[in-house]
């Protein structure tokens, strides 16, 4: 599944951030995926490898930059805030969907790990787009 979302959603990220910019959402979106499966299992003996969470990070990306097609406020905060916050919303749901029958003793790293990398690509796709236009300009 990871390489279908990298392949769907990583060439039309590209073409906003550039390839420098996506290089910076996987391999941040891997090291906050380490963090937080860090924070939930620091002790777990069980290797948790793989591409799907950096790749979270690429799609929680590509979601930001995406124009919404309708825009709700949730809790009184911003646009962008709340746009965040209902991609983790939905990211959450996508992953209790797929993990559903995995043990719960496997799933809260799982879930943590993925969860930890989208987050980071939501919250960095913005400042990445930024600092990518910016530096075109000159």
């Amino acid at each position: 599944m990871a390489i279908l979302l990298l392949l769907l959603l990583g060439n039309s990220l590209e073409m906003q951030i550039g390839a420098r910019g996506v290089l910076l959402l996987y391999f941040g979106g891997s090291l906050f995926a380490a963090i937080a499966l860090l924070i939930v299992a620091g002790s777990s003996a069980q290797p948790f490898t793989g591409s799907f969470n950096a790749v979270s990070a690429i799609t929680g990306g590509y979601f930001m930059l995406q124009k919404p097609l309708v825009q709700k406020y949730w809790f009184n905060l911003s646009g962008y805030y709340s746009r965040i916050l209902q991609m983790l919303a939905l990211w959450f749901a996508i992953n209790i969907a797929f993990n559903l029958y995995t043990p719960l003793e496997q799933m809260i790293p799982l879930i943590a790990s993925s969860m930890g990398a989208f987050a980071y690509g939501c919250l960095a796709a913005q400042p990445i787009y930024k600092w990518i236009t910016a530096d075109n300009r000159n």
